[in-house]
């Protein structure tokens, strides 16, 4: 292969994975504001069609997205939105709360003045999501900016990717709580008590305001998908 067929090569690969991750994101994305809603059938014609992509791409992105538990795939059914019960739901959060307090602990003790940046920053982009455009999308994002910093930095590999592991559906029952009016204000007022223990360089108290976040947010949910049921 000459350096010309190399080239476009990988040209096409990145393009593809770019497409694939654009698509991924945006069924996520519609998943967890609930664009889509739990049940729901995923047709692959229509959504080849809406997306813009081929039927393999989107195969590709079912995968994923069946990887991440947040559709499945049955036999003769074909994908559909999963469902989250209470029991699960609570696994989700017990594991959470186990993984997460202990990362925000090594956190405190290796965050640097960058990363009290740019969580600030991503709290500020979280507050103007509450108080200004109440965009959804935008509260989970600027969630997921505001951690990503705390799973970077607690210097724990295997620990931040069993996070990640089950960020789905943290973010999904997330996106729960958040359908409740009082829930954004109260989760900024507790992330904002995180940031501050963690800017101290405080992991005692770093860990009980996760732990309350955690604690506060399980409550939430747990009303919320009891209204829907």
């Amino acid at each position: 292969m000459g350096m010309a067929d190399a080239s476009s090569t990988n040209v096409a690969v990145k393009k593809s994975a770019s497409v694939r991750e654009f698509v991924v994101t945006t069924v996520r994305n519609e998943i967890l504001t609930g664009a889509l809603v739990p049940g729901q059938r995923l047709v692959e014609g229509e959504m080849c069609t809406r997306l813009g992509v081929s039927r393999t791409s989107v195969r590709e992105v079912l995968r994923q997205l069946e990887a991440e538990r947040l559709i499945v795939i049955e036999p003769y059914k074909g994908p559909s939105v999963a469902r989250v019960t209470w029991e699960e739901a609570e696994e989700i959060y017990f594991v959470r709360e186990l993984l997460e307090v202990q990362a925000v602990k090594l956190c405190a003790v290796k965050v640097t003045a960058e990363d009290i940046t740019n969580m600030r920053e991503a709290l500020a982009r979280f507050h103007k999501a509450v108080t200004e455009t109440y965009d959804r999308r935008e509260l989970l994002d600027s969630t997921t900016t505001f951690y990503d910093v705390i799973l970077n930095r607690c210097g724990n590999h295997l620990l931040a990717d069993m996070l990640r592991g089950i960020l789905a559906r943290i973010n999904l029952l997330r996106s729960h709580s958040m359908s409740l009016p009082e829930r954004p204000k109260q989760s900024f007022e507790e992330m904002s008590l995180l940031l501050e223990a963690l800017a101290k360089g405080d992991p005692k108290a770093a860990g009980r305001a996760a732990i309350e976040h955690i604690h506060n947010a399980r409550e939430f949910a747990r009303n919320a998908m009891a209204d829907r049921a």
